[in-house]
């Protein structure tokens, strides 16, 4: 009995092994899938090769596009400090000078130097400027407690500004000219429109000078230096400043008219 069990086993198991060898044929000989499929079915494979194809290429074209766009955004254009420098003190002085025509009273930092040039007539608003920048550059330095070479170049700034503004006052139109046109005698009109202007003029110039490498004049300088070395914020610092500069120019207006 347990013989003929054994013997059926090995029968069954040739068996399976016979078929498992025939499966194992046919599975050989079964061509690849790309010979058996139809003319429709191949068609599709060829057209969804081509779509992806396709898509592949409008994809890169629009990368590429994207990519010089982005690199055109991201060009910077190179602006000279020194251009910007000199932009400044022209808008600057120009500004200051409709300002003085319109005789709708002028930048509180500028005041004092504009009161001197008023009461002392051989003095020039330019040339006031020189005297109290001078004395605000002496204080400077006593603050300081050094003198650098450096600091002078906000003192050249002064220079230039005070003979730009002169040049404005004297040889360039004749209504901000003082001695032709005298401040507050233009129409109202005229008036707020040079006080409009002056003003913007008068910000946008202070905004260049902060953009530059070169030192600003010893107004600004002043503010820029004394607050970085005593630690102070350099906004407020900068409001108490005007107001010093407005309460100086009270006293000069007290004590010379």
């Amino acid at each position: 009995m347990f013989t003929a069990t054994r013997r059926l086993r090995t029968q069954a198991d040739l068996s399976t092994g016979r078929e498992a060898a025939q499966q194992s044929a046919t599975c050989t000989l079964i061509p690849s899938p790309r010979r058996v499929l139809s003319a429709d079915v191949r068609s599709q494979f060829i057209f969804s090769d081509f779509h992806r194809t396709t898509c592949n290429v409008v994809v890169r074209f629009f990368q590429h596009n994207c990519t010089e766009e982005v690199n055109m955004s991201s060009k910077k254009i190179t602006v000279y400090g020194e251009l910007v420098y000199a932009l400044a003190i022209i808008c600057l002085s120009f500004s200051v000078a409709m300002l003085s025509a319109a005789n709708f009273g002028v930048s509180m930092i500028v005041a004092p130097a504009y009161i001197i040039s008023q009461k002392l007539g051989f003095l020039t608003f330019g040339q006031g400027e020189y005297l109290v920048q001078s004395i605000l550059f002496i204080v400077f330095c006593i603050l300081m407690k050094k003198v650098k070479l450096t600091y002078f170049s906000s003192f050249v700034t002064c220079l230039i500004y005070g003979a730009v503004l002169d040049l404005w006052r004297t040889v360039v139109p004749a209504i901000i000219n003082p001695s032709v046109t005298e401040p507050g005698s233009m129409a109202m009109p005229v008036r707020v429109v040079f006080f409009i202007i002056g003003m913007v003029l008068t910000s946008f110039s202070v905004m260049l000078f902060y953009k530059t490498y070169l030192y600003p004049q010893v107004y600004d300088f002043f503010v820029k230096g004394i607050s970085h070395r005593f630690g102070k914020d350099r906004t407020k610092f900068k409001i108490a400043f005007d107001f010093s500069c407005l309460a100086v120019s009270c006293a000069l207006t007290l004590i010379f008219f």
